[in-house]
């Protein structure tokens, strides 16, 4: 009889060990990102902050070329100017006017269009994430529920606290991280074409 025990025992041990490594294998970060809906939105968003990661390399090569075409020295031969100078920087400037200011209402539009779309997505994942703790909470044994740390009150508060971290993990770092990498990337490219 003993050893039947020792036997489910062991089988009860295995299968747990093959659960736990299968949890261990799929990455916490994995799990929250899947609940990231709608998936349309991410792609959005993602594009979004690609769009305005780049923008940011583009607008410091097109500000230097505002400064450059600002310096340009006044063109002499023998004593006599061959260009009207002031005319020639309003025509060179006013180019590069436009395009930061083009740069700066696409920026805009990106910028609010990207913090909508996270937003939204934030809200579902938060909201999904507080369904799944609550389900659990709601299915455990009444025992569970004398320990002090497993109050009404301490509860509460990881539903209301924990889930809004967890949240902060999953979109509102997904942004500036692509943010970042697209702008490290594209200033790569720009510098890399400049001056290889």
């Amino acid at each position: 009889m003993m050893a039947k025990a020792d036997k489910q025992d062991e089988e009860i041990e295995a299968e747990l060990k093959k659960v736990f490594d299968e949890r261990q294998k799929e990455s916490p970060s994995g799990r929250v990102f899947a609940m990231n809906s709608p998936k349309i939105a991410v792609f959005i968003a993602i594009f979004c902050s690609a769009v305005n990661g780049s923008l940011q390399p583009f607008f410091g090569l097109v500000f230097s070329k505002l400064l450059a075409a600002m310096s340009i020295p006044k063109i002499y031969v023998e004593g006599v100017l061959l260009r009207d100078f002031e005319t020639y920087m309003f025509e060179e400037t006013d180019i590069y006017v436009y395009i930061l200011l083009g740069c700066a209402v696409i920026s805009f539009v990106i910028q609010y269009l990207k913090l909508v779309l996270f937003g939204r997505v934030s809200e579902n994942v938060t909201l999904k994430i507080r369904k799944v703790l609550y389900t659990s909470i709601i299915r455990k044994n009444i025992g569970f529920f004398d320990n002090r740390e497993n109050s009404a009150g301490v509860l509460t508060a990881a539903m209301a606290q924990d889930t809004s971290v967890i949240n902060g993990m999953s979109s509102e770092s997904m942004a500036v991280m692509s943010d970042a990498g697209f702008a490290v990337v594209i200033g790569i490219i720009i510098a890399f074409f400049y001056c290889w």
